[in-house]
């Protein structure tokens, strides 16, 4: 999508040329992590960041994870197969955080909100990664406890 964006704009105007198209969950992780204070900007992982995440939580906590999870990760044996999912597993954490905030309240308190066949075991996985969401209020709190929330470096 993006090199069809650089080409549309190319053709256009005859060049494309220093443009930064990124697409809505990467502009408001970068968003996020550029106006939040340092303690709070760990809750907003990239796809990639979120993706090795969970690699490193099935590996070294199995035990602790949901029945579900536990026989749909038996059949995803090698690492490839494991990356593959855990990529996929991230995307989809990615696409809650920042279309479902329904759902991810509805996690942060417990509880399912659709009631679907696997929503059980992603909510526990959520929870266990301690994930969060961008709320209003993140940036009051900042200002009132008299921190000055500062844009990161990129």
């Amino acid at each position: 999508m993006k090199r069809y964006l650089e080409l549309k704009i190319a053709e256009a105007f005859g060049i494309c040329s220093y443009i930064e198209i990124s697409f809505a969950s990467r502009f408001l992780g970068n968003c996020y992590r550029q106006v939040l204070p340092n303690e709070q900007r760990n809750k907003y992982l990239s796809t990639r960041q979120l993706t090795f995440a969970i690699l490193s939580l099935w590996n070294t906590n199995t035990d602790s994870l949901p029945k579900q999870l536990q026989d749909l990760l038996s059949n995803h044996q090698t690492q490839r197969q494991r990356y593959e999912l855990a990529e996929q597993v991230a995307k989809l954490f990615n696409q809650y955080l920042n279309e479902r905030p329904e759902l991810i309240t509805a996690w942060q308190q417990g509880n399912n909100c659709y009631q679907y066949p696997h929503e059980d075991w992603q909510r526990q996985l959520f929870t266990q990664l301690q994930l969060g969401q961008f709320a209003g209020d993140d940036l009051q709190n900042c200002a009132n406890i008299g921190k000055s929330c500062q844009i990161a470096d990129r």
